[in-house]
């Protein structure tokens, strides 16, 4: 991830959007930045809203709803394959992500992802809406401002919402260059050499990890992978890799120690 201030449209690159940026931008601007994939925040889609981009971005309506008034307690994801959290309709907390959420009205053709819950466990606001406009954006809104409050970034200490997040990316633009280190606190980085592509994973945890499954676009599902050996040569990686969907999923068998760090090399290239 990195910061940009360009506005362009690009099917490659998903940006994020928060705060009050939107209000420095002309509506040609933000004509071009609504045509490819785009995660916003609660207070961004409020300023779409306002200056009449709701129907590009399947609101309808929108206001905000206090913690304090409402009581809202926790966010439920509406997937019902248990195989990708390991149950149903998994929840995440929402009391400690934001002490505001905003309560938007989809349109017909917006998916709702996930529901912000009150404690009768009665659905009382959407947590994050998808719409794909004419355009050919795809537009991601969750309920939760960037800003948070005072509790914000609790409430993303996540493991729910960490997959949640990674899977939502790979939605947002499938022709992306991502890469994810799926069940498990692991840093993974994705860098363009000359080379190939080179994966770094470092543990930063005290345990260590036995295996190691990454997730990555399609672009990767048939690359045969090389291992940084601790004497500094390049080996062929104990891996195993399969594709689902648009993406291509690497399970590795390790032994990466804690606070250390695992590379990987696609052989596109001549390797030294």
């Amino acid at each position: 991830h990195g910061y940009t201030t360009k506005v362009e449209k690009d099917a490659a690159q998903p940006v994020a959007v928060g705060g009050g940026t939107l209000w420095a931008l002309s509506d040609s601007q933000i004509r071009t930045l609504l045509g490819g994939p785009v995660l916003l925040d609660a207070l961004s889609a409020d300023i779409l809203v306002q200056r009449g981009f709701g129907r590009q971005i399947g609101v309808g309506s929108a206001e905000w709803v206090e913690l304090d008034e409402a009581g809202y307690g926790f966010e439920e994801i509406l997937a019902g394959d248990p195989l990708v959290y390991g149950l149903a309709r998994p929840r995440m907390t929402a009391s400690r992500c934001a002490t505001r959420l905003l309560r938007m009205e989809p349109s017909k053709s917006t998916r709702i992802l996930t529901n912000i819950c009150g404690p009768d466990r009665r659905a009382m606001l959407p947590g994050c809406l998808v719409h794909e406009n004419r355009r050919g954006g795809r537009i991601a809104i969750l309920a939760y401002p960037f800003d948070g409050g005072h509790q914000f970034y609790m409430g993303f200490f996540n493991a729910f919402r960490r997959v949640f997040l990674q899977r939502l990316l790979f939605d947002l633009a499938p022709e992306a260059r991502l890469a994810v280190a799926e069940g498990s606190p692991i840093h993974l980085y994705r860098t363009a050499l000359p080379q190939g592509t080179l994966l770094a994973a470092f543990n930063p945890t005290y345990d260590p990890v036995r295996t190691l499954t990454v997730r990555t676009d399609r672009s990767l599902a048939r690359a045969r992978l090389r291992q940084l050996s601790p004497g500094g040569e390049w080996r062929p990686a104990d891996c195993q890799s399969r594709r689902e969907d648009d993406q291509a999923v690497h399970t590795f068998r390790t032994n990466l120690r804690p606070l250390e760090g695992l590379f990987l090399l696609t052989e596109t290239g001549n390797v030294k």
